[in-house]
């Protein structure tokens, strides 16, 4: 079973985490510790789909973290209303949009990373990023784009549209429906 929790790539180890935040000057307790949970354990990996209550559910204390890592470096937000909690998406794909923009993107207090997510009300959840690209950053694989894209191809049949302009990167995912 893969791990997909806390990923190194975007800095957040679970190994001695209280120690590497402190360092930074945070002050984490045990209950803000909650690298110990994740999709992997859940089960929720082996399924096609999740419902989007429930990836909501298992997104949150990884922003959590995020935020606390970042503080005013990022501005994560879900405007997921309850009737689209009710639809499907493709497991971990909303970790791996947010890992993919703070991969590529400058994350600082004089810089914050603002990522939306979002229902636009034609049945597709939206993920958008403002665009600030880190001048160091690695060419990118896209393979978690890749992966996300490939899943619902393979699983639904329909395409994730991603567009990038001078200002913004935006994904965005199908809602699906199970009959």
């Amino acid at each position: 079973t893969k791990n997909f929790g806390l990923p190194h790539d975007c800095g957040i180890e679970t190994s001695g985490y209280s120690e590497k935040m402190a360092d930074r000057g945070f002050v984490v307790g045990r209950e803000e510790m909650l690298g110990e949970v994740t999709l992997a354990e859940t089960g929720q990996l082996d399924k096609e789909l999740v419902d989007v209550k429930t990836e909501l559910n298992y997104i949150k204390p990884y922003i959590f973290l995020l935020e606390k890592r970042f503080a005013e470096g990022i501005n994560i937000s879900l405007n997921i209303p309850e009737s689209g909690e009710k639809f499907y998406i493709i497991p971990a794909s909303l970790q791996m949009l947010i890992e993919n923009a703070i991969k590529h993107n400058v994350v600082s207090k004089s810089r914050p990373l603002h990522i939306n997510v979002h229902l636009n009300g034609n049945n597709t959840l939206v993920v958008t990023n403002n665009l600030q690209p880190r001048e160091t950053v690695d060419e990118s694989t896209k393979i978690g784009l890749n992966n996300i894209i490939k899943r619902y191809l393979l699983v639904s049949g329909r395409n994730v549209e991603v567009f990038k302009s001078d200002e913004t990167f935006t994904v965005t995912l199908p809602l699906l429906a199970l009959n």
